[in-house]
C-alpha cells in the first residue's frame, strides 16, 4: 500500500469530510441519546459494505469490516457528544441549539472515523484481520463506554485485540500528528462540593453563614493542596471549573456549589486520588455562636 497514494485518496475525501464534521457541529447533542449525530454516522456508512450494530442504551455505532485473511482485530474510536455550553464563533456553520456546542472536537472525530471507514473499505482485499470502528457517545462524562460495553456491543467475534484513538489539537499546526511512549491523555474524575451555611440578607451578613467566602478559601487552598500532596513527576491536575451560588444581589444564599475536575496521568497517582475522595459539606461557615437579631 502506498502512502503517497492513501494520502491522495484522503485528500479527495475532504470535501466530504468536512461537510459531515459541520453537519454535526451545527447539531450538537448532550449525553447518550444522540439520534441526530447517530442518524449522521449512518448515513455516512450507509454505501459501505460492513457490519453496522447500534446501541439500547445509548446511540453508540459500531460497523466491522473485515479483512480479506484472518488476523487481529483492532478497535478504531470516535467520540460524539458535545458540551452544554454557548457557541459564540458567528461561523457559517455555528450551533444551531442554544447552550450546546462542539467545543472538544468529537464533531471532527465523527467526521475523521467515517472518513477512515471509507479508506479501509476500499482496502478490505489488502489488510488481514477484521478493523471494528466504534462511534462512542457519552464521553464528557456519563460513561457511555462503560454502558456500551455492560451491554454487550462489542462482544460480537471476533473479540478486539486492541484499540486505538486520536484527539484533535488546536495547538499543533495543520496536518501534524503528535504521540509520545506511555500515557498522552489523563484520566478524569469529577470533583463536586457543596458548602452548606445558612442564608440571610445581604445587608446584615452577621446573620448569616454566607458559604461564598468559604467556597472560594476551597479554591484556593486546593491549589496548595495539590502541589504540596502530588509528585511533581506524576502530577494530579485540580481545576475548578464552576462556581454557583445565590440568585438575587442583596440576598446571601444558603449554599454554594463547586464543580471541577481531577486529572492524573498514572495507575499510581489515580489511585492516590481516589483514596482521597471526600465528599465536603459544612454546615456552619462559622465556628462563632449564632447571632440573633433582637
Amino acid at each position: 500500500m502506498s502512502l503517497d497514494r492513501l494520502l491522495a485518496e484522503a485528500r479527495a475525501e475532504l470535501d466530504r469530510t468536512i461537510a459531515l464534521r459541520r453537519r454535526i457541529h451545527e447539531r450538537p447533542e448532550l449525553g447518550l441519546v444522540l439520534p441526530e449525530t447517530q442518524r449522521a454516522v449512518l448515513d455516512e456508512l450507509a454505501d459501505l459494505d460492513c457490519e453496522i450494530a447500534t446501541g439500547g442504551e445509548t446511540s453508540a455505532v459500531v460497523a466491522t469490516l473485515a479483512g480479506a485473511r484472518p488476523g487481529p482485530t483492532l478497535l478504531l474510536r470516535a467520540d460524539m457528544d458535545a458540551l452544554p455550553m454557548e457557541e459564540q464563533t458567528e461561523l457559517t456553520f455555528a450551533s444551531r441549539e442554544a447552550g450546546r456546542m462542539h467545543a472538544c472536537g468529537h464533531d471532527a472525530h465523527v467526521a475523521m472515523l467515517a472518513g477512515a471507514a471509507r479508506l479501509l473499505a476500499r482496502r478490505r482485499a489488502e489488510f488481514a484481520g477484521t478493523v471494528k470502528l466504534l462511534f462512542q457517545p457519552g464521553e464528557e462524562g456519563f460513561g457511555g463506554a462503560r454502558i456500551l460495553l455492560d451491554e454487550g456491543l462489542l462482544d460480537a467475534a471476533p473479540r478486539v485485540d486492541a484499540a486505538f484513538a486520536i484527539h484533535v489539537d488546536s495547538s499543533l499546526p495543520a496536518g501534524h500528528v503528535a504521540l509520545r511512549g506511555g500515557p498522552i491523555l489523563a484520566a478524569g474524575d469529577v470533583l463536586s462540593i457543596d458548602v452548606v451555611g445558612r442564608g440571610g440578607h445581604a445587608s446584615m451578613p452577621h446573620l448569616a453563614a454566607d458559604p461564598i467566602p468559604v467556597a472560594c478559601e476551597i479554591v484556593m487552598a486546593l491549589q496548595s493542596f495539590v502541589t504540596r500532596r502530588a509528585d511533581a513527576f506524576d502530577p494530579i491536575v485540580v481545576t475548578v471549573t464552576r462556581i454557583q451560588a445565590g440568585s438575587a444581589g442583596n440576598v446571601i444564599p444558603p449554599t454554594a456549589h463547586l464543580l471541577g475536575t481531577i486529572r492524573s496521568v498514572s495507575e499510581r497517582a489515580a489511585s492516590r486520588r481516589a483514596s482521597r475522595r471526600r465528599t465536603a459539606s459544612m454546615r456552619r461557615c462559622t465556628s462563632f455562636p449564632a447571632i440573633r437579631s433582637p
